[in-house]
């Protein structure tokens, strides 16, 4: 990521293609061409410019055209804890493809957080966005992290890297690492994300406004990575309102001896 933003003077957009809600650009509405994710824009930043070279950005990431670089495994992207998830989504489908660990921080509250006006979730209301590293068809540079600490990758067991939908390449900082309040996964196109993978899904529901909690494999929190470049182990324990408040990037800093 610092790669990245070194080169270009931002972070890479967490997804691109058919707009989003409280976004200015409409992105590309019919989702035939520029729906990809942070995990394509990165690639020649992680010495897999090769991989990089095969993306047809005439085509969305699910296209057959860009097969070889949805389905291919890059062990940048596993957790070296976890190397199971170099497993596939979509298994026997033409868009099989590969996992991946790490996804982005989108913020405090939920997928369309920017368009937020007042979010009265089962964890309490949030009733201001206040930024997040990553977003819809939008790219930030770390100058717009005012606070200086906010999150953007973090080790997750479930994560869809190439897809754009909800709840596959980026996390919400609403709910505390492995939590077990139910992530919410509504149907994307008829598709039951909540059911996925298939006995090992964590606690889900189908419910909207979509959400997802940071998850992990490691006991008692996540890895993340932070915007300043360290790395800290975040425990479950962390306070609530800690914990979303590092999940911002122009919200008040808030610190404290829970992780």
């Amino acid at each position: 990521m610092h790669n990245y933003h070194s080169t270009n003077e931002t972070l890479p957009m967490g997804r691109m293609g058919r707009g989003g809600a409280g976004y200015a650009s409409t992105g590309d509405p019919t989702g035939s061409k520029n729906r990809r994710t942070w995990a394509f824009s990165i690639l020649p930043y992680i010495e897999a410019t090769a991989t990089y070279n095969n993306i047809n950005f005439d085509y969305g990431f699910d296209a057959s055209e860009n097969r070889t670089v949805y389905a291919m495994s890059c062990s940048y992207y596993l957790c070296p804890t976890d190397r199971s998830s170099a497993n596939s989504i979509d298994v026997g489908l033409p868009t099989s493809r590969a996992k991946g660990n790490y996804v982005v921080n989108w913020g405090k509250a939920h997928y369309d957080q920017a368009a937020l006006v007042s979010f009265n979730g089962p964890l309490g209301t949030i009733n201001r966005f206040e930024g997040a590293p990553f977003g819809l068809d939008i790219a930030v540079p770390f100058s717009a992290i005012t606070d200086g600490q906010a999150k953007f990758n973090v080790s997750d067991r479930r994560g869809d890297i190439h897809n754009d939908d909800p709840n596959a390449a980026m996390f919400m900082g609403y709910s505390l690492p492995n939590a077990t309040t139910p992530d919410q996964m509504p149907v994307v196109v008829g598709s039951p994300s909540c059911i996925y993978p298939w006995g090992s899904n964590p606690p889900c529901n189908t419910s909207a406004p979509a959400f997802n909690a940071a998850r992990s494999q490691h006991r008692g929190g996540v890895q993340v990575l932070m915007a300043d470049g360290s790395t800290r182990f975040i425990t479950t324990a962390i306070n609530v309102e800690t914990w979303r408040s590092l999940s911002t990037s122009q919200g008040p800093y808030m610190d404290d001896d829970s992780y």
